[in-house]
């Protein structure tokens, strides 16, 4: 996610630099630019590809425009392609491709396009519906304020669905399948940003054209009440929150308050320092400890295992420094 934010920060450079205007600022963006472009391109496929196609379409467009300022893109885009023929062609991506059958180029896009239309709904769904539908109003005063003619929707919106489906191509490329999760967080990302870019611009459309005055005259008119707006908000929030089933994992910051106000983040610590404890105190050879209790996920993703040849168990032992590390239940451990 990381990687994936630096690279949305690049096409806010991106955007500043073609709004320079003089020769210090254009200097310092494409600095910037080219710094940015080397950290994008040596990051996972998804955030490599989907950088250099927006690098590489904004300065499309800019030449489309007959804009000169595209040649301070030109440093960043060298840079980019360079970094990311490096990262394309290191060794550990043979290694690892041993271990998998990926598809073609042809077959890979075709597969982008089909798992990008299965996963619309489970990357928007109900809540983030609501989150568009509370935006409308504060979208359309916005694009009442400027003169962009938001031209061709359509044509906005294929290039959108076109775009984010690239965040599946590199996974059926080099392994067969739509993805592991960690890259879906990163799909999900652009996904959700072109689906309000795509309510802007529509609305923005609208609101320009014949048929969206009236619709516009009608929301100018209910905006004007802004507690009655935020209100609504609220309440609306408040309804969705109501009606999610996992409220600790979909809403974090309500997990975070219902692990330490239940006391289960409290209790894990302890265990935890029990855990500690017992290695420590041990004679470092093969060290059993119990089982935790609570296991609160926003602290513990994955325990050791009964096994002391798995991975994490490894880690574990050579981290304390005894020979072996497992895990027990609680009644062998204490005997009940």
């Amino acid at each position: 996610m990381f990687m994936h934010s630096v690279m949305f920060v690049m096409v806010a450079v991106m955007v500043l630099l073609s709004r320079s205007k003089k020769i210090w600022t254009g200097l310092i963006g494409c600095l910037a630019l080219a710094f940015l472009s080397f950290a994008c391109a040596g990051a996972n496929f998804v955030t490599c590809i989907q950088g250099i196609l927006l690098l590489a379409g904004f300065m499309l467009l800019l030449g489309l425009n007959k804009s000169k300022k595209v040649v301070w893109f030109v440093p960043g885009l060298i840079i980019y392609a360079l970094g990311l023929r490096l990262s394309l062609t290191a060794p550990g991506n043979a290694h690892r491709q041993a271990a998998y059958q990926g598809y073609g180029a042809i077959k890979s896009v075709l597969y982008s396009f089909k798992a990008g239309a299965e996963n619309l709904w489970k990357f928007s769904g109900p809540f983030v519906i609501l989150l568009m539908i509370l935006a409308v109003p504060v979208i359309l005063m916005i694009v009442k304020k400027t003169d962009h003619s938001f031209r061709h929707p359509w044509l906005f919106t294929l290039l959108s669905y076109g775009f984010y489906c690239t965040g599946y191509t590199s996974s059926f490329y080099s392994m067969g399948n739509a993805g592991l999760s960690r890259t879906w967080i990163a799909v999900s990302f652009t996904f959700q940003i072109l689906l309000f870019a795509n309510e802007i611009y529509w609305l923005g459309y609208l609101t320009h054209s014949k048929a969206g005055e009236k619709l516009g005259r009608v929301f100018e008119a209910g905006v004007k009440h802004y507690v009655l707006y935020y209100l609504a908000v609220f309440v609306m929030l408040l309804a969705a929150f109501h009606f999610t089933v996992d409220k600790i994992g979909a809403v974090s910051s309500f997990g975070a308050y219902y692990y330490v106000h239940t006391g289960e983040a409290y209790a894990f610590h302890q265990e935890f320092l029990e855990r500690v404890r017992i290695i420590e105190e041990s004679d470092h050879g093969s060290v059993e400890v119990p089982e935790y209790a609570y296991k609160p996920w926003f602290l513990i993703n994955k325990d050791i295992s009964e096994d002391p040849g798995e991975e994490e168990n490894r880690i574990m032992a050579e981290y304390f420094g005894v020979r072996e590390l497992k895990r027990v239940s609680s009644e062998a451990f204490f005997g009940e």
